[in-house]
């Protein structure tokens, strides 16, 4: 299990100096800036808070990691079986 946290933590630790973390058939991790802004908010005085800017983790699956997801074949697999013969097993 370390691994896989050290494996992470190497991942934030890209994404928070501004690279994307490619795994080969799985997906793509980066982070996306939100700018900071004056938010409206009744509760506090003067009715108005300041947020920061902050970063968010995100992750975008790539097309082979979605259909292995999906129990579908990726274009250009051939194994003899067509997609209608899979479901019916």
């Amino acid at each position: 299990m370390n691994v896989l946290l050290e494996f992470f933590d190497q991942i934030i630790a890209a994404c928070r100096a501004g690279e994307e973390v490619r795994v080969k058939n799985f997906g793509i991790f980066y982070a996306l800036l939100t700018q900071g802004r004056t938010i409206s908010t009744p509760v506090l005085p003067g009715n108005k808070a300041e947020s920061q800017d902050s970063l968010t983790l995100k992750f975008r699956q790539s097309p082979g990691a979605k259909a292995k997801l999906n129990n579908r074949k990726k274009k250009g697999d051939t194994d003899g079986q067509s997609e209608e013969s899979n479901e019916e097993n």
